[in-house]
Parts: C-alpha cells; structure tokens; sequence
C-alpha cells in the first residue's frame, strides 16, 4: 500500500519563498503540505491522523520539473507602528511595497508520496476529510485542491521524483518534511 496527496494549483501558481530572500521555493516541500492540513485540524482524531503522518518515514515529491519564477509586489498595511502619520486611512500605521516570488509550473499539479505508508481506514478517512478543508499551500495566494489517495498517484510525464538522499548528495535539494511533535 502507499499513501499519496496531490495538490492541484488551482491558479497554476505556487507561491512560497526560501529563506533566500528573493528565491522561489520548488519543489515544493512536504511541511508546506503538512502545515496545511494541522490548519485545517479540528478534532482529536484529527490530531491523531496528523501524528501518524508525521511519524512516517519523510515522502517523496513528484513535481514538474519546469517552472518558470514568477514575482509580484503590492503595498500592504505594515503591523509597524509610526509617530509619522502618512495617511488617513490606517492612523498611525504606516505602509510599505512587499515582494513576493513563486513559481509557474508546466503542470498544475504536483504530489507528495509515501511509497510504503499503510494507514488504517480511520487515518485515512480523517486525512481525506482534513484535505478537503484545505484551501491553499504555501502562502493564501496559491490556491489549491487536496486529495488523498491510498495508492500511488498516477505519474505524469512532466514530472520529477525527488527521493530521500545521504545530505551532501550532489544535485540533491533540500526539503523541510514533517517530522515527530
């Protein structure tokens, strides 16, 4: 048996940065996906479903392999404070520009996969209930479509596997994945 999550990029973005400022985030790293669905947690059986996710072995991410970075800026309300009114809408508060990067992947699609996972029919139920409540990954601008599958997903062409590898592997990326507590 396997478990897998697809995500389906219902804008054809992902938007997610690196801790590089400036640096789109791909492939997309498992936490991301984690992080979403204990958002969307509400119950204790909920909490249990997540526990035995993150006690698995860390997943593989089948990604499209071409992207295309994409950035956008705005300017926001700053939660800075300033002596210096600069305007009458927000008194008090100040604005700024924000820069954000992320990614046009060639296919909207992209899936996080554990080859070996064997949930039972309870933590299975709760994840398939968890990610049909998530409504983005990375950041609120990449809205998404989550479905859990008890198999492999189908692989597509276009797409990349990125398996567990020794650290120091050439031509290796890093990943955040979910890990126990």
């Amino acid at each position: 048996m396997a478990l897998s999550i697809t995500v389906r990029l219902r804008a054809g973005r992902y938007d997610a940065a690196t801790t590089e400022p400036g640096t789109p985030e791909w492939p997309p790293h498992p936490a991301r996906l984690f992080c979403a669905l204990v958002a969307s947690g509400q119950s204790d059986a909920d909490w249990e479903a997540l526990r035995w996710l993150e006690h698995q072995r860390p997943p593989e991410v089948w990604a499209p392999r071409e992207v295309s970075p994409v950035r956008a800026e705005g300017y926001v309300v700053l939660n800075a404070l300033s002596r210096k009114d600069k305007g009458t809408a927000w008194p008090v508060r100040s604005n700024g520009i924000r820069r954000r990067v992320g990614v046009v992947p060639q296919d909207d699609r992209f899936a996080i996969v554990w080859p070996d996972a064997e949930p039972d029919d309870q933590v299975l139920g709760r994840l398939v209930r968890l990610a049909s409540t998530v409504p983005y990954v990375g950041r609120s601008t990449s809205w998404a479509e989550v479905t859990v599958l008890p198999a492999l997903v189908e692989e597509r062409p276009s797409w990349l596997r990125y398996r567990v590898v020794p650290l120091g592997t050439p031509r290796s990326a890093s990943l955040r994945v979910p890990f126990p507590g």
